[in-house]
């Protein structure tokens, strides 16, 4: 088992969830429709949880009215997602036992069962029945190296409270994205670029050197529309800690398949 850590409680915690949706009477199931967004502040600032909110709700679209936010001394999450099923509790970010390790998940984990069922056998406990509580125990027990264990279409982001490390990653086939930035010390990141925009420390100039591109709808990653945003490429991940970004490759593209290019 990983070694559990208490997490800080430097700062006072601000969480948030809005649990106003629709659900399906007979089944109790909903559309899998999600988006995230969340930022790492630099050491200097604290981060304001309105702006967290503000990035959120702009992806309100994307999840309907079951949003929610986590802000701490030095990150925030945040996700607009629609349940699959009762008891999943994936409309906010979801902790592991001892809350050292946040997740926010868009999309899906079609292959989270077995997993669940080794981490149990592990030693892990569980108090959802959602895909995104096993990518969390999954990071704690596995670190990166859980990444390749997922089988789904997703786009996620990890809060490594032991490691002070904000993780991010694409599936291989990309049909979920993700954009990010790094601005004015801030790393900032969002399911649309609507949500990214909303933080204050970022740019809304258009991208020229990509501005060919829109002739045809197409932004070729890691680039977007919108200068100082680039798109997490297709299964790659992203780690930002003590001021440093890196963003790295880690599997492989299968054959024929194609991800998203579009803007």
């Amino acid at each position: 088992m990983a070694m559990r850590l208490r997490p800080s409680d430097e700062w006072r915690r601000y969480e948030h969830w809005n649990h106003v949706f629709d659900r399906c009477p007979e089944t109790g199931q909903e559309r899998a429709m999600s988006g995230i967004a969340g930022f790492l502040a630099p050491w200097s600032e604290r981060p304001d949880p309105s702006v967290l909110e503000r990035m959120t709700r702009s992806l309100q679209h994307l999840g309907g009215d079951a949003w929610g936010y986590y802000v701490d001394d030095r990150f925030g999450l945040g996700v607009a997602r629609r349940l699959r099923r009762a008891g999943e509790q994936s409309d906010r970010p979801v902790t592991n036992e001892d809350g050292s390790v946040h997740v926010v998940l868009d999309g899906v984990i079609y292959n989270f069962p077995s997993i669940r069922d080794e981490l149990i056998s592990r030693g892990h406990q569980f108090v959802t029945t959602g895909d995104t509580e096993v990518v969390a125990h999954a990071w704690q027990e596995f670190g990166d190296q859980c990444l390749p264990l997922f089988s789904g279409v997703f786009a996620l982001a990890i809060w490594d409270q032991q490691r002070q490390q904000l993780f991010l990653a694409r599936d291989p086939l990309g049909e979920k994205r993700l954009y990010y930035a790094v601005a004015k010390g801030w790393l900032i990141f969002g399911s649309e670029l609507r949500a990214v925009l909303a933080h204050p420390a970022v740019t809304h100039e258009l991208e020229l050197t990509v501005s060919r591109s829109l002739e045809f709808d197409i932004v070729p990653e890691p680039h977007s529309i919108i200068c100082g945003i680039s798109k997490l490429p297709r299964g790659h991940w992203l780690t930002a800690s003590n001021g440093r970004v890196t963003v790295q490759s880690y599997g492989d593209i299968p054959s024929g398949a194609q991800g998203s290019t579009s803007a």
